[in-house]
């Protein structure tokens, strides 16, 4: 069976959703296939996060498939393709790697403002049970092996504490399972918007996630 690769969108902020769609039009590689399922109603307080949905769908994919996760708030950029599929490519012996991503506050119609980096080349070669990635890795910097998802459990029960840590779990499980290698330069602009849906806490009191990442890092 031909490898395709497989990017999954699960939408439900409308006016950004253009933006990352283009994104992947402008991939340098073009064997891909793009899912956007739009879900303008969603509540991330009462409802799996979007690594669920991005579980679920990747296993409806062919198991030679490679799959990777874009938010409809996120910029892939252009080598993003040839970048991690092209590592999977050839290196047939792992099963999921990532790129480092830029982070930025975005409030329309303002630019973004770029705030921090996450890791991406030589940071860790491999992330393992001691080295989680939790807080460290977006699922919009890495691709996986769709066979790789039959070695790990998810989702957690909706009530469970760490039902929402969506990122970070998956990427600790695919980690226990077969190891997360980085590779080298950007792949990813990721955009924390007034839109987007995850609430923090801070001493006690909830904020939207844009707030509590300006509160925490700062913009500059």
């Amino acid at each position: 069976m031909d490898t395709m690769i497989r990017i999954l969108t699960l939408a439900n902020k409308p006016a950004l959703l253009q933006e990352a769609i283009a994104s992947v039009k402008a991939q340098t590689r073009t064997d891909f296939s793009h899912t956007v399922v739009m879900d303008t109603d969603i509540d991330w307080g009462r409802r799996y996060p979007p690594a669920v949905f991005y579980n679920g769908r990747a296993r409806e994919c062919g198991p030679d498939d490679y799959v990777c996760w874009l938010s409809d708030d996120d910029v892939l950029l252009p080598n993003f393709l040839a970048d991690l599929a092209g590592y999977l490519d050839d290196h047939p012996e792992i099963g999921a790697c990532y790129g480092g991503a830029e982070q930025y506050i975005y409030r329309p119609p303002d630019p973004p403002t770029f705030y921090r980096c996450l890791p991406g080349g030589n940071v860790w070669p491999i992330y393992t049970r001691q080295r989680e990635p939790a807080g460290h890795l977006d699922g919009g910097q890495w691709m996986v092996r769709r066979s790789v998802l039959d070695k790990i459990t998810y989702p957690y029960a909706p009530e469970h504490e760490m039902a929402r840590c969506s990122d970070g779990v998956l990427a600790n499980k695919i980690a226990a399972a077969v190891g997360i290698y980085p590779l080298p330069g950007v792949v990813v602009h990721l955009r924390t918007t007034p839109l987007s849906a995850n609430v923090c806490t801070e001493d006690g009191k909830s904020i939207v996630a844009v707030e509590w990442r300006e509160r925490r890092w700062g913009a500059r």
